[in-house]
């Protein structure tokens, strides 16, 4: 099941970097995504993902904890774009038969507020609007069976924090 789960992680898994001018960066990031998988196993939740963003800062030279995006009241400036993020979908469930087919799916987003995924369910468009979290469940609905490769993750992007 482990191996499922990576698997469905790094296939639904796009990165759109906001050190895409920065190789060295964007390497460093997917290399601590590797080393943390390896040590900890597959993404389980913001704990997690916070180990990869402390090993990046470190590799990186920057500060160890990611700064908080907004303040704890979720208010977000959505008309101004600050970068990128990554963003996945995490398939928790399904259900239905016949053309009418439902999954229960968790969105979640690499910055810690202030950010929208956008991503596709076979070839619908969605998006999932992330103000004080960086994660979200969500329900999902079809006429043909969902699993994880029904999902592909267009991108993530963050915005400012009021």
């Amino acid at each position: 099941m482990a191996n499922g789960v990576c698997r469905t992680l790094i296939g639904l898994a796009m990165v759109a970097s906001p050190f895409a001018a920065v190789p060295a960066a964007a390497d460093n990031y997917d290399i601590c995504y590797k080393k943390i998988e390896r040590e900890f196993g597959p993404y389980t939740d913001i704990n997690w993902m916070t180990k990869v963003w402390d090993c990046t800062a470190e590799l990186d030279g920057r500060s160890k904890k990611p700064k908080q995006a907004a303040k704890a009241t979720g208010e977000c400036n959505f008309d101004k774009r600050v970068g990128s993020c990554k963003g996945t979908v995490r398939v928790n469930s399904t259900s239905g038969s016949e053309g009418n087919y439902a999954a229960e799916i968790t969105v979640s987003s690499s910055a810690p507020s202030c950010s929208k995924v956008e991503y596709y369910l076979d070839n619908t468009p969605y998006q999932t609007v992330l103000k004080a979290a960086n994660s979200s469940g969500e329900s999902v609905y079809g006429t043909s069976p969902i699993s994880k490769k029904s999902f592909s993750v267009d991108k993530c992007t963050t915005y400012e924090s009021q």
